[in-house]
């Protein structure tokens, strides 16, 4: 996860389904990464492929998915 430029950060709050939770938490266990880091990774995934004319999968991303790969093996 990248730093704010300005050191401003923004609070969300939300629920999500049970199913959903259960498979980011198992994510998280493989890759080590934070809740917080996860949500940032994914937000900022969805707001490039909605604004980007040129959309290329996020470095986090691709990461994820690998490591999603490897435990799939």
């Amino acid at each position: 996860m990248t730093k704010n430029k300005n050191n401003t950060l923004y609070a969300i709050n939300t629920r999500i389904p049970l199913d959903l939770a259960e498979k980011m938490n198992n994510h998280l266990a493989i890759t080590k990464k934070s809740a917080s880091a996860f949500i940032m990774d994914a937000i900022v995934e969805y707001l490039e492929q909605i604004y980007s004319d040129d959309y290329k999968p996020t470095k986090a991303l691709q990461i994820d998915k690998f490591a999603a790969d490897i435990e799939r093996k």
